[in-house]
């Protein structure tokens, strides 16, 4: 589950950094981020979580719902002041490993 709050540190490595920009990320960039995030987590965590027991709940689902509870922390986080050389990079991630270097680059 280490992985779940992948995206909060990705977040703020990425809040630490300067941006070239002057557009400032918007709440409604925020909620795009957030989404895109959980797919590629999601996207990533898929094959690692096992399959589901008769009875029992689905793995994924608990995982999905792990990452969507850190989505306020990750929200807040964002509108405080992701450069949008930071967003613009990772909402063009295919992966959380592409993330991460959009993250450290800027």
């Amino acid at each position: 589950m280490g992985k779940l709050t992948l995206g909060v540190g990705l977040l703020v490595a990425a809040a630490a950094t300067a941006s070239c920009s002057n557009k400032k990320v918007t709440a409604e960039d925020c909620e795009k981020f957030a989404d895109h995030m959980l797919d590629l987590t999601v996207k990533q965590m898929t094959g690692m979580v096992p399959p589901a027991r008769p009875g029992m709940p689905s793995p994924m689902e608990a995982a999905k719902q792990a990452v969507q509870s850190q989505r306020g922390s990750f929200l807040a986080q964002c509108t405080g002041g992701l450069p949008r050389a930071a967003y613009d990079c990772m909402m063009q991630a295919d992966s959380v490993e592409t993330m991460t270097r959009c993250a450290a680059a800027k």
